[in-house]
């Protein structure tokens, strides 16, 4: 009750809800250059903003016009630009559930802070340091051009913080850590592997699926394997009666997950991950014997070329020229069959 009589507006009903909070966003950094993509906060009404502005430095970082009530969940992707040259050296994820009843709470008396101050124009924040993700609302009162004067509600006052760079008030509505790793996130918005399949007769009989369960095809993207399956014919001509001959494949083998993680590796230093284009190239004989390489297509013709030398050097490269160099991930032969591979039928 205390808490309605001081806070005025803030006697709503918390279950009438608050509508839009913010119509302005920002995507920034605590600690130097970063590239935010994919990143959404969704709110307890169904909507949703998104924060995957690119490349940003500082903060509050860039800003976007949007409209969004109360967070309950934000998930996305980021990674932190190398100092010392072009390309990444950290990768970020996260999906993590926001305490909406505690962030209304905060923004609700945010809204009502300050003894004059008023504004239409909430804005929420999402700030990245390393594995970091903070989410922030705040009404932009600059003590240099507003008259920020606190209403004397202390017992409220724990809900509010500072800016990050002390120059206003904010609420915290999440501040929590996402998963990090040296290399991109299978199927991530950084992790660009486009399947490739040769013969090209063969591109949509083969399926590869990666360690999140994502399953493509050729021109899809996959990330880290771990299974490889499919079947298939060859034609071989006619016989003397003149009907037609096949030989006829099939495959359902697994692939050791560790070994592509540490071969891609070193075939990511430095800058290929960034500037290059990357293939997952499975090659299929006559025979059915078949090997899958990840290959870094290098197609420019600039010093960004030479910064692969490390990773040419490499014992586990088996191929490597002006423009391509491949890494074996799998190598293995399909069964062969007297007649086309049909699966199970389960039991009714």
């Amino acid at each position: 009750m205390y808490w309605c009589i001081s806070l005025l507006t803030a006697c709503q009903s918390m279950e009438n809800g608050l509508g839009t909070i913010a119509q302005n966003g920002n995507g920034g950094s605590l600690d130097g250059a970063y590239s935010l993509r994919d990143i959404s906060v969704t709110s307890v009404n169904g909507g949703s903003a998104g924060f995957g502005y690119g490349a940003v430095n500082g903060y509050p970082g860039k800003s976007a016009s949007i409209g969004i009530g109360v967070p309950r969940h934000i998930k996305g992707y980021w990674a932190k630009e190398d100092e010392n040259g072009p390309g990444f050296k950290a990768y970020y994820r996260i999906s993590a559930d926001i305490d909406s009843v505690l962030a209304e709470k905060k923004i609700r008396t945010l809204q009502n802070y300050y003894q004059t101050f008023k504004s239409n124009w909430g804005h929420m924040q999402v700030e990245v340091e390393q594995s970091r993700l903070m989410v922030l609302y705040t009404l932009n009162c600059f003590s240099k051009l507003d008259d920020c004067t606190v209403k004397p509600y202390k017992a409220f006052h724990d809900l509010v913080s500072k800016s990050p760079k002390n120059l206003t008030d904010v609420a915290v509505l999440f501040d929590g850590q996402g998963e990090s790793s040296l290399t991109p996130f299978p199927g991530s918005p950084y992790d660009e592997r486009r399947v490739l399949v040769e013969p090209f007769r063969l591109a949509n009989k083969i399926t590869l699926t990666d360690t999140e369960g994502n399953t493509a095809t050729i021109g899809q993207n996959i990330g880290d394997l771990t299974r490889i399956q499919g079947g298939w014919h060859n034609y071989l001509g006619e016989d003397g009666a003149g009907k037609s001959m096949y030989r006829f494949f099939h495959i359902d083998a697994p692939i050791d997950a560790n070994i592509v993680k540490e071969k891609i590796q070193i075939m990511r230093k430095g800058l290929a991950h960034k500037y290059f284009g990357t293939v997952t190239y499975t090659e299929i004989d006559d025979d059915g014997y078949i090997k899958i390489y990840y290959r870094l297509v290098c197609t420019s013709n600039s010093k960004l070329c030479d910064s692969l030398e490390e990773s040419r050097a490499s014992p586990f490269i088996i191929r490597s020229s002006d423009y391509d160099l491949d890494i074996l991930l799998f190598e293995g032969k399909a069964e062969e069959l007297d007649a086309p591979f049909e699966k199970a039928r389960t039991p009714q």
